[in-house]
């Protein structure tokens, strides 16, 4: 919902809706250029709508929009404006990367900024991909003590995207041993689910759902073994890798996809075809 003069907050609840993700501007110049307001102006108008929900019965998160770029060049706007904000019954204050222009290291360096700051706030994190540092950027937040990330199926969004789903799954699980609620059999198929109502093709190379995964997994699994069995000073790793593969295997549940039965059969009917020349030379 938007600060409005109230509008979202009656069109939710007239939808049924008991939760508002409010927003608002994270950085000087998204207040000042595109409200055309002051930061005290902006503030009143906040706390004048989050009033107003919480008489509804809502409750209410925060949304900054273009924090990223307040941190780096306004950061005395924002603290301003938090500062005024944790006295308010916010659940959660959403933190977004609007623009895409973070890297990990800075994505470190103001998450933990926030988090010294206002220690007793729940932040959640939202990358956009648009130097391929979404991923990164959302291990680097929850590393540095963000509370929740935002994660889209196959990466959909606005410009080049957001964080997919999967990759975030399989990387705080394999690499950290974070526990979510996320059934990882299930990746693939609403996967393959969005891919259909959005007409967006998935890449086949792409990590965790592509459909190379399942079969150059197999390959792979082979040459793992072999390279087991000739090189012992690497089992714990390989023996590693292979559990990380038959783990793969055995929990995503594939849907058969047209066009991947069409490129087997073509490359199996082609290779029949190439013997058969070849046994006809030979003869």
């Amino acid at each position: 919902g938007f600060v409005d003069n109230n509008k979202s907050v009656d069109w939710i609840a007239e939808c049924g809706g008991h939760v508002i993700n409010l927003l608002a501007k994270g950085s000087y110049k998204h207040c000042t250029q595109q409200l055309k307001m002051s930061p005290e102006e902006h503030l009143d108008h906040i706390k004048q709508t989050i009033d107003y929900a919480l008489s509804k019965g809502f409750t209410v998160n925060l949304y900054l929009e273009d924090w990223s770029s307040g941190m780096r060049d306004s950061r005395d706007y924002l603290f301003m404006m938090m500062d005024e904000l944790v006295k308010l019954p916010i659940k959660r204050f959403l933190l977004p990367d609007t623009l895409g222009i973070l890297n990990p290291l800075q994505c470190v360096e103001y998450m933990r900024q926030m988090v010294r700051r206002y220690p007793n706030s729940h932040f959640d994190f939202h990358a956009h991909n648009d130097y391929d540092l979404a991923v990164s950027n959302s291990l680097a937040a929850v590393l540095s003590g963000a509370k929740g990330l935002h994660v889209t199926v196959n990466g959909l969004g606005e410009r080049c995207g957001n964080a997919p789903l999967a990759s975030v799954q399989v990387i705080l699980k394999d690499m950290f041993g974070a526990k979510t609620n996320i059934k990882e059999d299930r990746l693939n198929d609403i996967s393959r689910l969005v891919e259909g109502y959005s007409g967006i093709a998935v890449a086949p190379n792409t990590p965790v759902v592509g459909d190379n995964v399942e079969r150059d997994s197999r390959a792979c699994m082979a040459q793992v073994w072999v390279a087991i069995d000739g090189r012992s000073a690497h089992v714990h790793a390989h023996v590693r890798g292979v559990q990380r593969l038959e783990h793969f295997l055995a929990t995503r549940q594939r849907i058969v996809n047209p066009k991947c039965l069409f490129h087997y059969i073509f490359g199996f009917v082609f290779f029949i075809i190439r013997c058969c020349i070849e046994a006809v030379c030979t003869y």
